[in-house]
C-alpha cells in the first residue's frame, strides 16, 4: 500500500481520553514495526494491495446513525469511551488476535464507530447503525453480549469516500447470541475486519452482502473460545463492472465440542474479480468439532474472473469436517429453459442471480431487512 507511513503516523492518533490514547500508543508501535503485506502473502493472495495508494486519504470524525437502544448502552464509540470507560477497559483494543499492518491500522486510527453493551439475560431485539460515507471514514465497533443475553444487529455503510474502513470485535458470554447482519454497499476501497470470540453454548450468526466498493475485502473471523459454542456465516456478493472483491471467513476452533457452518456465494458480471479464502482450523483439544465450508462462484462476463482458496488445518482426532469449491459459468441449459419461457437472456440471468443469493438472505431473521437486501440484489443484477 502507498503511501501507508506517510499518511498513517503518531501524530495521526487523536483519542482526546488518557486511558484510549495509551492503547492506542501500544498497537501503534505494533503498527509501525509490522512489515506491509504483500500480494504474493497467502493471505492477500490475488488482491493487488501493492497497489493501493492512500495519499489524500484524510480520515474524519464521523457520526453513525443509530437506532433501537433499549435496555442496552447503544452509543457511538466516543461517547462510550468518555463515558462508560468502566467496561470498556475490558474489551478496548485488546491485543488478542495476530495482525498485519493493515488490520493494525484500522484498530490504531479509528475516527468514531459503535459501542453495545448487552447486559445479563436481556433481549436488545434489533438494533441498527447507518454510516453514509461523504469522507474518509475509519470505524471502531465493539459489541458485548454478556451472560444469556441475546441482539440482533444490522450494520449498512453507503456513500462514497476514497477509503473505508472498519473493525468489529465482538464478545459473546455464556449462552449468548447475537444474529450480525451486514450490507455494505459504499465506494472506493473498503477493508472491513471483524472477530467474534465465542464463549460457551453462545451462538453468533453472520449474513454479511457485499455489493460497493472498487476493491472490497471482507475478513469475518470467528473464535470458539469455550465448549458449546456454534457460528453460522453466509456471506455473497455481486461484483459489476472493474470490481474487485476480497472475501475471507475463517473458524478457529479451540475448544472441544463446538460447530461451525460457512457458505459463501458470489455472481461476476462483466469485468468484475473476486478471491474467497476460507479456513477451518481445529486446534489439539478441541475434539468432537463439526466444521463445514462451502464456497460457490458464478461468472457471467467473460472477462470475469474468480479465484477460491478453502482450506482445513486439522490438529485433533475426533471431528467432523470438511470444505468444497465451484467456480463456473452459468448454466446454458438453465437459461435455454427460461429463454423457451419467453424471456429474454438478460430476464433470465437477472432470475438466476437474484435465486442464487435467495437462500443467503432467507437467512435473515427480518423480513423487512430481507427485502431491503433483495432489492440491491435486484439493482447489482439489472446492472
Amino acid at each position: 500500500m502507498k503511501n501507508l507511513d506517510i499518511v498513517f503516523n503518531e501524530q495521526s492518533l487523536k483519542h482526546d481520553v488518557e486511558w484510549a490514547m495509551k492503547r492506542g500508543q501500544e498497537l501503534f508501535r505494533q503498527f509501525a514495526e509490522a512489515p506491509m503485506p504483500r500480494e504474493r502473502e497467502e493471505a492477500w493472495r490475488y488482491t493487488h494491495i501493492e497497489k493501493v495508494d492512500v495519499t489524500g486519504v484524510e480520515p474524519k470524525d464521523f457520526s453513525p446513525s443509530i437506532s433501537g437502544s433499549k435496555d442496552v448502552i447503544f452509543t457511538d464509540m466516543r461517547t462510550a469511551v468518555r463515558n462508560h470507560a468502566d467496561i470498556m477497559k475490558k474489551y478496548f483494543l485488546l491485543p488478542n488476535v495476530k495482525e498485519d499492518k493493515i488490520s493494525l491500522m484500522q484498530k490504531v486510527f479509528w475516527t468514531n464507530g459503535i459501542f453495545l453493551y448487552v447486559p445479563k439475560g436481556v433481549d436488545a431485539g434489533l438494533l441498527s447503525s447507518k454510516v453514509m460515507l461523504d469522507r474518509d471514514v475509519m470505524s471502531y465497533t465493539l459489541i458485548v453480549l454478556e451472560e444469556g443475553a441475546s441482539a440482533k444487529y444490522f450494520e449498512e455503510t453507503a456513500g462514497n469516500a476514497k477509503l473505508m474502513t472498519d473493525i468489529t470485535e465482538i464478545y459473546l458470554g455464556d449462552n449468548s447470541s447475537l444474529d450480525f447482519y451486514v450490507l455494505q454497499n459504499a465506494g472506493g476501497i473498503i477493508f472491513s475486519n471483524k472477530n467474534a470470540f465465542i464463549d460457551k453454548d453462545a451462538r453468533m450468526q453472520w449474513v454479511a452482502g457485499c455489493f460497493g466498493g472498487n476493491l472490497a475485502r471482507l475478513k469475518i473471523d470467528n473464535y470458539f473460545r469455550e465448549q458449546g459454542g456454534s457460528a453460522e456465516t453466509s456471506s455473497f456478493f455481486v461484483g459489476t463492472g472493474k470490481q474487485h472483491i476480497d472475501i475471507t471467513t475463517n473458524a478457529i476452533h479451540i475448544a472441544p465440542n463446538t460447530t461451525n457452518n460457512i457458505s459463501n456465494k458470489g455472481i461476476l458480471r462483466q469485468d468484475a474479480s473476486s478471491v474467497y479464502r476460507g479456513m477451518i482450523k481445529i486446534e489439539k483439544e478441541a475434539q468432537k468439532t463439526i466444521s463445514y465450508l462451502s464456497d460457490n462462484t458464478i461468472m457471467l462476463g467473460e472477462k470475469a474472473l474468480a479465484n477460491s482458496i478453502p482450506g482445513l488445518m486439522i490438529d485433533a482426532n475426533d471431528v467432523k469436517a470438511s470444505h468444497g469449491s465451484t467456480i463456473g459459468q452459468i448454466d446454458e441449459h438453465q437459461l435455454f429453459y427460461l429463454r423457451s419461457r419467453g424471456l429474454t437472456r438478460e430476464q433470465a440471468e437477472k432470475l438466476i442471480i437474484e435465486g442464487f443469493i435467495e437462500p443467503s438472505i432467507e437467512a435473515i431473521k427480518d423480513e423487512d431487512l430481507r427485502e431491503v437486501y433483495r432489492k440491491v440484489v435486484e439493482g447489482k443484477s439489472s446492472c
